[in-house]
């Protein structure tokens, strides 16, 4: 570990006798010490009644964003419409028999992964989402949020009468 903060910078002003001092101490790895732009105290932005002066540390550090390629949504899909293909498809292959080498259980699911991903690409739209989104928020989410919010508003109409149903439904 190493000191970021620069020597014989203050960080504290002891209230009754006005000294100043050296007591707060900024420590980084080796790696994170050669990315520091700068390490200081800002005695301006010291806030009232306190004694410690603000640190700033500012690091070089830029991280590479993510590429968002596109991926099928399953969530808006037509199930019925999907598991119907599958069906349709999986009666042009041939029927299961036993297995009784590599080659032929290659072969078996190579036909069985092709029936299933056909399905997906004819019924399973692509999709690009946005790099801010909640990937875990569904329209479900959406709908019982709204339902909540009117409940909220309507247990609020009735605050006065605590033995109001409508409370138990909130």
């Amino acid at each position: 570990m190493k000191m970021a903060l620069p020597p014989f910078i203050l960080t504290l002003q002891v209230h009754n006798t006005g000294n100043h001092t050296r007591v707060d101490k900024v420590f980084c790895t080796e790696q994170l010490m050669n990315t520091v732009i700068k390490c200081k105290t800002d005695n301006v932005a010291r806030p009232v009644k306190t004694d410690h002066y603000p640190i700033i540390t500012q690091f070089n550090i830029y991280t590479t964003r993510t590429a968002w390629e596109p991926r099928r949504n399953f969530r808006l899909m037509n199930w019925t419409k999907l598991v119907k293909t599958i069906r349709e498809n999986l009666t042009n292959i041939p029927p299961p028999t036993e297995i009784k080498n590599t080659q032929e259980f290659d072969t078996a699911l190579k036909n069985l992964n092709g029936a299933i991903q056909d399905a997906i690409e004819k019924h399973v739209k692509l999709t690009k989402p946005s790099p801010y989104s909640k990937r875990w928020w569904m329209t479900e989410l959406t709908n019982e949020k709204k339902k909540m919010q009117q409940l909220g508003g309507k247990s609020k109409y009735h605050r006065l009468n605590p033995q109001h149903p409508i409370h138990k439904m909130y």
